[in-house]
């Protein structure tokens, strides 16, 4: 099989911005992005999979890396470990604790319903109230949304098990999006949304000059004390 990178949902995601942002014949960005980006990436892929490929067999995966790697599980538990993930990389965007360097077999309960399963079925249905809500009144909201759920989407455990259950840096371009939706909230309720077009970032800083510094302040104390502590770790 061909693999797919978290990189290669932009391959979708650009057209579908220029689409949604632009007053363009939808089929032209679709036909162009497939001239210029889609076939010359599939194309690359066969050839490193067909022609470098020196025909090695791929390494054994084991159950404590994944148990869906080992044994045949239904649609509905698989279907539940993939809630659980996303549940569980949702709460790494709010909470990022605890930080490990690997995750593997029981780190996380997938089969039993639990916490992560609940802050993904959450999760899902208020993205999808975001995307209905804003899909024409806020583009960056509904674009955030869709680049999370795109980036994640190949490590969330459905299509094909992913080594390690979870992994932080799975979600390292998923987080962009997250990060435009938090941005896009903080700018609606400092009420400075009309601003987004025309003015500078420093303008809408400079409005809301203190809460902007205490939050930075805070996000940087607390970001510290979670993250030092793992260079001793990984050292």
């Amino acid at each position: 099989s061909i693999s797919i990178t978290p990189r290669d949902c932009l391959v979708v995601l650009i057209p579908m911005v220029i689409i949604m942002t632009r007053n363009v014949k939808p089929w032209r960005v679709i036909g162009l992005a497939g001239i210029i980006v889609i076939t010359p990436t599939l194309a690359g892929k066969i050839f490193l999979k067909n022609v470098l490929d020196r025909g090695d067999e791929l390494r054994e995966m084991f159950f404590f890396e994944n148990p869906l790697f080992i044994g045949a599980y239904s649609l509905v538990e698989k279907l539940m470990m993939s809630i659980a993930t996303f549940g569980y990389y949702i709460k790494m965007m709010f909470v990022p604790y605890p930080l490990v360097s690997y995750y593997g077999y029981n780190t996380i309960e997938g089969f039993d319903f639990g916490l992560n399963h609940l802050i993904g079925i959450a999760a899902i249905l208020g993205m999808g109230f975001l995307v209905y809500k804003y899909f024409r009144s806020n583009k960056p909201i509904v674009i955030g949304v869709l680049m999370f759920c795109l980036s994640i989407s190949m490590f969330a455990n459905l299509v094909t098990p992913a080594v390690g259950i979870v992994a932080e840096r799975f979600v390292f371009e998923a987080s962009i999006g997250f990060c435009l939706i938090m941005a896009s909230f903080i700018l609606i309720l400092s009420k400075s949304f009309h601003l987004k077009i025309s003015a500078p970032f420093s303008e809408v800083a400079a409005k809301n000059k203190s809460a902007f510094y205490m939050s930075l302040l805070a996000l940087t104390i607390a970001s510290a004390v979670i993250i030092i502590p793992r260079n001793a770790a990984w050292k």
